[in-house]
């Protein structure tokens, strides 16, 4: 019973880091087929922050590159905050497969004997694309998200969008806007509840910017 159980949990572990993986890497493109609507013959595509001034988006005042990690995603919360987290296994990188390499690489750690999932992706594609910011995110409110609720992190702009709200169940997706025009999402799953996942989500993401910002 024991082992069919723990078989289980990874089971849904896998299946829900495959959701938030492939939707991060479904986001990414969109943005990029949208840029390619936007272009004819000899005329560049729309810059991406006029999306923020549509969707009331704020500007990144003091923009971060996550260029030193991608090629490692994991190393981008620190190991402090994993262990803290109760967190004592590795996380596991994702940079080669499909979704990667379309949507961004990603992290995913799994608490030992538990359920519990945090999920780090950094929403620039293979080809240097990104995602097109919290601008793009808050403008698919009610056609790709369910919901986009607008927050921020260490004063960056922030939200919570998923496709459907799983919070009160436990998992929450949290994107971060650290440019203009890019995000990078923490989704945490199987916690007690919205609290406890969002805060949790918001702890990974103000660790990722104060990492990226010089700190350890």
């Amino acid at each position: 019973m024991w082992r069919h159980s723990r078989a289980s949990r990874r089971t849904d572990q896998t299946m829900n880091r495959n959701r938030i993986l492939g939707f991060a890497g479904l986001l990414t493109a969109v943005t990029i087929c949208a840029g390619c609507s936007q272009q004819t013959a000899g005329t560049p595509s729309a810059d991406t922050s006029s999306s923020s001034s549509q969707t009331g988006a704020p500007k990144v005042a003091q923009p971060l590159d996550p260029g030193a990690y991608l090629g490692n995603p994991c190393t981008i919360v620190p190991d402090q905050t994993i262990t803290q987290l109760g967190y004592t296994d590795p996380g596991t990188p994702n940079t080669t497969s499909q979704t990667a390499v379309t949507g961004g690489p990603s992290c995913q750690w799994i608490m030992p004997d538990s359920a519990k999932t945090i999920n780090i992706a950094i929403q620039r594609s293979s080809s240097g694309t990104d995602n097109g910011g919290i601008a793009k995110i808050l403008s698919l409110n009610g056609s790709l998200f369910s919901f986009a609720e607008p927050t921020d992190v260490s004063g960056y702009p922030a939200a919570y969008a998923d496709t459907q709200d799983d919070r009160p169940r436990g998992a929450c997706s949290l994107w971060v806007g650290i440019q203009d025009d890019l995000t990078f999402l923490v989704a945490t799953d199987q916690y007690s509840g919205a609290q406890d996942s969002c805060d949790t989500a918001k702890q990974i993401a103000a660790a990722v910017i104060s990492k990226l910002q010089g700190g350890s």
